[in-house]
């Protein structure tokens, strides 16, 4: 994931969902976003929003920080220089994670 001789560094994440936290950063040209749920109830239509990263197809998986366990890759495509990741699921009050990497032909 991260690599040692890479700069890692933040990157703008945003939503529109007030009871969660998140983060993201990027190390090379891997990008990785944190998300925790303050509330006690599931949450199933977050939309998250990561700027300023070009357009470019990406594959994603999640990764539950509870378990170890990623969930199976799929591809995304960031356009107009930022990437709508919608309907997302997160329990309530536990949190996650998501790598992003490009997708090679």
């Amino acid at each position: 994931m991260f690599k040692n001789n890479e700069d890692v560094h933040e990157i703008p994440v945003k939503s529109l969902d007030a009871d969660i936290e998140f983060m993201g950063l990027q190390s090379g040209d891997q990008l990785f976003v944190w998300l925790r749920n303050f509330r006690a109830e599931l949450l199933n239509e977050l939309t998250l929003m990561i700027e300023g990263i070009g357009n470019s197809k990406y594959l994603m998986k999640y990764y539950d920080t509870w378990t170890g366990k990623f969930s199976n890759e799929r591809e995304i495509e960031s356009m107009n220089d930022q990437l709508i990741l919608k309907k997302i699921g997160l329990n309530g009050e536990k949190d996650m994670a998501l790598w992003l990497r490009p997708a090679r032909k």
